[in-house]
């Protein structure tokens, strides 16, 4: 949204001068302003008159009076009105930028948002492949132990079945220690 362009006439020496406003959205953020023109010079007594007001030296106010820009009104209008132009193009660029602007800020935090996490998540990964580590070892060690257990209880299930079957075991007890060997060993 830009505003119009402006132009405004000094009441007491009739000059009018112009001017666009650059906007950043809705604020205002500089006023460009073209100098003062002149259409039709006011009477030199209204001029002497404006001088003593001031207090100011009347020849060289009228001397710096005519040297003021002379231009038709319209003229002078469609010059601010190119002026607004260029101004509002000026704004909407500075608009673009500083969304960009703001679009790169928050790109910037993501990326170093997902750095961190990324950072954090590399070390939880190493914490859990410690945990892993250590826990496959201290599985490892019973197991092992188990299994040098089980070869034995094997071992010395095959001893007793070498007992069992010899003649001097009564065929009964023979036959109930050769069913627990096999069934439950």
């Amino acid at each position: 949204r830009f505003q119009e362009p402006f132009l405004e006439v000094c009441p007491v020496i009739g000059t009018f001068k112009g001017g666009a406003r650059i906007s950043l959205g809705d604020k205002v953020i500089a006023h460009w302003i073209v100098c003062q023109a002149l259409e039709n010079p006011p009477d030199q007594a209204h001029l002497r008159q404006v001088a003593l007001d001031f207090e100011v030296d009347e020849e060289e106010f009228l001397k710096a009076h005519s040297e003021i820009f002379r231009v038709s009104r319209n003229r002078f209008e469609s010059i601010v009105a190119a002026l607004q132009q260029v101004a509002s193009q000026i704004s909407l660029l500075a608009l673009q930028n500083t969304q960009q602007a703001r679009a790169i800020r928050q790109r910037e935090e993501s990326d170093s948002r997902i750095r961190h996490l990324n950072t954090d998540l590399i070390g939880k990964n190493q914490e859990l492949e410690n945990i892993v580590y250590v826990a496959s070892h201290d599985l490892r060690l019973p197991l092992v132990n188990i299994q040098g257990f089980s070869q034995q209880i094997g071992k010395s299930a095959g001893a007793l079945k070498k007992l069992c079957e010899k003649s001097d075991v009564p065929p009964d007890l023979q036959g109930e220690m050769l069913r627990i060997l096999e069934e439950q060993m």
